[in-house]
């Protein structure tokens, strides 16, 4: 019994002790990030009062889907959504013309989630930054 408790003890302290590092990390979503499909680059950027986050679609591809969402090139899709959390934002995200509630989600360094809900249906989409 007095085993267990020590281990377990030990990994609290190892648990308390790594955490504040993994949670202190905070990456920032500037710069281009383009779609997992690789059918579409995103240039986002912090605008409003510099925590807000903007995005707007700067390139498509030449696949069935790039060629439809390249009349949405130069547009934004998403405009100020406030910050909600350390790394995440909240707003109205327009797809292909569509306006839904949305959210962007930094996962790490390199990788942002992007969802948008119209009612129940939702959809997402992983975003990897472009280095």
């Amino acid at each position: 019994m007095k085993t267990i408790a020590k281990t377990m003890l030990a990994a609290a302290v190892i648990t308390a002790w790594a955490g504040p590092s993994v949670a202190a990390t905070i990456h920032s979503p500037a710069g281009v990030w383009i779609t997992n499909g690789g059918e579409s680059k995103y240039e986002l950027t912090l605008c409003g009062d510099g925590d807000d986050l903007c995005a707007r679609m700067i390139w498509t591809n030449d696949s069935t889907l790039g060629r439809k969402l390249r009349r949405y090139v130069g547009e934004h899709m998403l405009v100020t959504a406030p910050r909600v959390a350390t790394q995440k934002w909240r707003g109205a995200i327009t797809i292909q013309g569509v306006t839904v509630n949305g959210s962007v989600e930094i996962l790490d360094a390199d990788n942002i989630h992007v969802r948008g809900c119209s009612g129940v249906l939702c959809q997402g989409v992983e975003l990897i930054r472009v280095k």
